[in-house]
């Protein structure tokens, strides 16, 4: 009897220490200064804006222009031939073929297509004259990406924000 009160006194003295001991977890927020940190419509944000757009320019034997791409798949007509574009190794065996025929060749989209922006917004096109009229407003505006440089993730940086508060009375 006398064990047994000593082995309940224990687990009662353990059971007192395990509830009643406390750590304070303390969370350190490292404030970068100015020159550390990520401000927006910085030259470095426009610089990155420009590494994650959309690259357009790897479709241009389907559409000529680097400020959009046509999404993936879709069909296509070369001199009564139907052909489905599914990836982008079906875009350089086209290059290919394109590049051995005549020059009156005459590439058709079977409509309605989709188009994606630099920004990745998509855009559902209809007919000839629709993505004409896009192709030609890309001619004059193409913004420049940056596609020799990628990202490596994860990656971590800082973004300076600026809290205000408001009281509720």
């Amino acid at each position: 009897m006398k064990t047994k009160s000593k082995h309940l006194f224990t687990y009662f003295l353990f059971a007192v220490f395990c509830f009643t001991s406390c750590q304070d977890e303390i969370t350190e927020m490292d404030i970068p200064n100015d020159q550390e940190a990520i401000v927006s419509n910085s030259n470095l944000v426009n610089l990155m804006s420009r590494t994650t757009a959309n690259f357009g320019a790897a479709d241009n034997v389907l559409d000529g222009v680097s400020c959009f791409s046509v999404e993936l798949p879709v069909t296509i007509v070369i001199s009564d031939v139907t052909l489905i574009i599914e990836t982008l190794s079906d875009l350089e065996q086209l290059e290919s073929l394109l590049s051995n025929a005549t020059n009156d060749t005459v590439l058709d989209f079977v409509f309605p297509i989709a188009i994606i922006f630099n920004d990745y917004s998509q855009m559902e096109i209809q007919n000839e004259e629709e993505l004409e009229s896009f192709i030609n407003e890309c001619v004059g505006n193409e913004t420049d990406v940056i596609n020799c440089v990628d990202f490596v993730y994860p990656i971590t940086f800082s973004v300076l924000i600026q809290h205000s508060i408001l009281l509720i009375l």
